[in-house]
């Protein structure tokens, strides 16, 4: 069985292990030979591709689906407090504000 000090353990390596990996491949990224090209591209906007309507329609489809995925996490938020809410523990206002009710003594 996993208790508090083994899970702390766990989590002292796998937080810095991605900020970690992260570092390392800028690092390899950054000595490429041609990486000062891709940089100049990256930060060197290209307006005419704004008339584009195919860039527009990507953008719109980006956005939805990123909509749908917030829209399911809400229901499950709403699901959760709700379930939570007839425990006694949690209750849900008018404005789906998250209320504690424990008090402190």
């Amino acid at each position: 069985m996993l208790n508090a000090c083994n899970v702390s353990k766990v989590v002292m390596v796998t937080v810095p292990l991605p900020i970690l990996l992260l570092v390392i491949l800028l690092i390899r990224g950054l000595t490429l030979p041609i990486a000062m090209d891709g940089i100049r591209f990256y930060l060197t906007p290209d307006f005419s591709k704004l008339t584009d309507i195919r860039i527009w329609l990507r953008a719109y489809s980006q956005i939805f689906f990123s909509l749908s995925l917030y829209g399911g996490l809400a229901l499950c938020l709403g699901i959760a407090i709700r379930k939570r809410n007839k425990q006694g523990r949690v209750t849900a206002g008018k404005n789906a504000k998250v209320v504690d009710q424990r008090r402190d003594t």
